[in-house]
């Protein structure tokens, strides 16, 4: 699939972004889209990582993309650590709260307040309840604040500070950073100058990451160290090609080879339909000299016998007595041929003097 929102997928820990707002926006148009985040995790989840890291710097957005999010980390099988490198504010606060182990940095804030949205209608209220009761489930159970703690927290959209979130439980491990990296912006006063801010710093984090995931790229394609972004280019155009003469060939064998399996197949049926016959004229040699019923019928189920074990339906055939006519006398009697012995020559002798009289 393709990787939209993971710095690289290679990697043993992975590292995934959220670094802008969570689903569309009418004014800042299309953000952190949940559903394409949750596939990518699980799939990264299929690969055998030693763990994911999730790196949020976002003032929210849709509750609906962000339970897509939530629910992805907490079905992944492999650990899901969440890092809080700026703002956590709204749903980005609650997919915070979602991971195993939650870090913040130290110069970090996080909002937590109730569901709304601008222009929404008084029947919408309920829906907006059930979002809140989620989330208050949430941030719960993961500060071992009380439901009702949480609920005048959420009303008061509360503003926490690293520390502040260490010391209520809504983070598990502050991360130390050099005051030279610290941004200045208060996201209290200002959320979205905090944020872009905030994904300053986190650039240039991510930038100085990226000769190292270059050179891990060359050094799979087999390529000198300082190879440059043209060359790794021509390398996979290279390796697309070759795969795609591969399976314009593998396409041409699998032609060929049904072309063959039909003429086998044709070839096995004349085979067959010779043995058939074959077997027919030998079991209608038996019947023609009286060892079984000359009848089409049975002279079938011979030959399908025949077909399975000739050799021993044939000694078969030949030990069985032959079924023929004996001598007519003058009541119009016969004698079954299969009488013989002295005990039948003897009959035979009786009856021609019989005849003589």
């Amino acid at each position: 699939m393709r990787f939209q929102y993971t710095i690289d997928q290679t990697a043993d820990e992975p590292v995934m972004l959220i670094n802008k707002h969570i689903g569309h926006d009418d004014a800042d148009g299309e953000g952190i889209m949940g559903a394409q985040f949750q596939a990518e995790l699980l799939t990264l989840d299929t690969m055998g990582k030693k763990r994911i890291q999730l790196w949020i710097n976002s003032p929210g957005g849709s509750v609906m993309d962000g339970m897509n999010i939530r629910s992805a980390i907490l079905r992944s099988k492999t650990p899901v650590d969440t890092y809080c490198v700026g703002v956590a504010a709204s749903e980005a606060a609650n997919i915070f709260q979602a991971g195993r182990k939650r870090t913040m940095a130290d110069y970090a804030f996080m909002m937590i307040h109730n569901p709304f949205q601008s222009g929404a209608a008084e029947a919408d209220a309920e829906a907006f309840r059930s979002f809140r009761d989620s989330i208050v489930i949430t941030l719960s159970a993961r500060s071992g604040k009380s439901k009702e703690e949480v609920i005048s927290m959420m009303e008061q959209q509360a503003w926490l500070s690293a520390s502040e979130c260490f010391l209520q439980g809504f983070c598990d491990e502050i991360e130390v950073s050099h005051e030279q990296e610290q941004p200045t912006v208060f996201p209290q006063t200002n959320i979205k100058s905090a944020w872009c801010a905030y994904n300053n710093a986190l650039n240039q984090v991510l930038n100085k990451a990226k000769p190292y995931n270059m050179l891990r790229i060359a050094n799979k394609l087999m390529l000198p160290k300082d190879a440059n972004e043209d060359s790794i280019i021509r390398a996979i155009t290279a390796m697309e090609n070759r795969a795609q003469a591969a399976e314009a060939l593998l396409a041409n064998t699998k032609t060929q080879l049904c072309k063959a399996q039909e003429e086998l197949d044709a070839a096995q049926q004349n085979v067959n339909e010779l043995k058939e016959q074959q077997a027919i004229t030998e079991v209608s040699g038996f019947a023609n000299s009286g060892r079984i019923k000359n009848d089409a019928s049975v002279i079938k189920q011979w030959a399908a016998k025949w077909l399975t074990d000739p050799e021993g339906v044939k000694a078969m055939l030949e030990a069985l007595p032959l079924n023929k006519t004996a001598i007519r006398i003058n009541d119009e009697t016969e004698m079954p041929a299969s009488v013989y012995g002295a005990a039948g020559v003897m009959i035979n002798i009786a009856n021609k003097n019989n005849q003589l009289k």
